[in-house]
């Protein structure tokens, strides 16, 4: 144990510090000056939006050496940069325990002298504690913060029914307002707040989310509206996930399958993947923040029918091939909200054509008397293995490289 912080129970085989919290306009050359006093540092990385360059406001520091990564944790953590504390903690290989919450403990009525310095102290001697953070406004406590981790909720009560209070509803007419959501599903019981999400130009998505008072009435709301028509169209309403609830249901399913050798996988040629047997609350941003440990997304694509319902599949465009590549033998074979992903790389056209000329050459074969002619080439039948595409999805792979719009 460092300062009332506890490695995670498999120690990092790098001296690799997570630094978060920090101010817009720290930058790598604040950190080495921040850092650098505790030993040699091999590498510094600030993480920035890709598209804007702007600071995501969490950062990497990798020591040479592991004492000298703990000599950091135990001296820095909770310090000032620019004028904000910074939140250091191990650098854990998996990004989404850190991004879940999960095992997390919620501290209130704090004093507004403690800070979360002193809030590690408190718990510190109570059990592991893997990071520390009091909340703030403008600098000023709010009087409550956040311990992670110390006791899982699993152990401190019995395991009750899962409980939600916010509704996901999908399918919306575009005339739907946040107003005749509210009096559509009131009648449920009390509504907290009613929106239908909007583009810039103030166009209804076509979806939206409603939070009740008490999770039974949410309850009753999906019971009695999932499937049924609001408006002209049929409606999906269900439980609506967090991020970290996505996350970790991905993580749940995957794991069988990150051990697994990709030595079988065909080479990819470009950067695009489909995705199919999504389950049908997953829309364009679930689908981009499925895939995105796996590198830089530069779109990501429900495919949608003529009622704006999704198809079950969609597809994700990344920077390069090995990230596409990355994406394929991480997630392909994993379960994401009860149903299992296929993943496999997005096909040109005319590459698709020429692999399965070559694998299934063309050869006349006599008519016989009653026999049908087929409709399609052998190779798009599934009894040849390209189980992965249905109906015309095919075609539909080829249109989304193209840059066409799905119908």
């Amino acid at each position: 144990m460092v300062g009332g912080v506890v490695a995670p129970l498999v120690s990092p085989v790098t001296a690799t510090l997570y630094v978060g919290d920090l101010d817009d306009g720290v930058n790598e050359v604040h950190l080495s000056a921040a850092f650098s006093g505790c030993g040699n540092i091999s590498s510094i990385r600030v993480c920035r939006d890709w598209r804007t360059g702007s600071s995501l406001r969490y950062a990497y520091v990798n020591f040479y050496s592991r004492s000298n990564a703990e000599k950091a944790l135990k001296s820095l953590n909770h310090t000032p940069l620019l004028g904000k504390p910074m939140r250091i903690m191990w650098s854990l290989r998996n990004p989404i325990l850190r991004k879940t919450g999960e095992a997390n403990v919620f501290v209130k009525n704090l004093d507004p002298s403690v800070d979360g310095a002193k809030l590690e102290e408190m718990f510190g001697k109570y059990g592991m504690v893997l990071s520390c953070k009091v909340a703030t406004d403008d600098g000023r406590s709010k009087g409550f913060g956040y311990v992670a981790k110390f006791v899982r909720k699993s152990m401190r009560q019995p395991p009750d029914f899962p409980k939600f209070s916010t509704l996901f509803i999908k399918n919306l007419d575009d005339d739907i307002t946040d107003e005749s959501l509210l009096e559509r599903f009131s009648e449920f019981g009390e509504v907290r707040k009613a929106h239908v999400v909007r583009d810039g130009a103030g166009s209804s998505k076509g979806f939206g989310y409603l939070s009740f008072e008490w999770p039974e009435d949410s309850k009753k709301a999906i019971q009695a509206m999932n499937g049924t028509q609001f408006g002209s169209k049929t409606v999906y309403v269900g439980k609506a996930l967090t991020r970290a609830e996505r996350e970790k249901a991905l993580t749940q399913g995957s794991e069988g399958s990150k051990n697994t050798k990709c030595s079988h996988l065909p080479s990819v040629l470009n950067s695009a993947i489909f995705v199919k047997n999504l389950h049908v609350s997953v829309d364009d941003q679930a689908l981009r923040e499925i895939f995105s440990g796996c590198g830089r997304i530069r779109s990501a694509t429900v495919a949608l029918d003529g009622k704006g319902v999704s198809r079950g599949f969609g597809f994700v465009g990344f920077s390069g091939p090995h990230e596409a590549a990355k994406a394929i033998s991480t997630l392909n074979g994993a379960v994401y909200l009860g149903r299992r992903l296929h993943v496999a790389i997005a096909q040109r056209k005319e590459d698709l054509q020429r692999a399965m000329q070559l694998r299934f050459p063309k050869v006349k074969a006599p008519m016989v008397e009653g026999m049908r002619p087929q409709s399609h080439p052998p190779w798009m039948l599934k009894s040849y293995g390209l189980g992965c595409f249905q109906k015309n999805q095919a075609f539909l792979v080829q249109r989304y490289l193209l840059g066409l719009r799905t119908p």
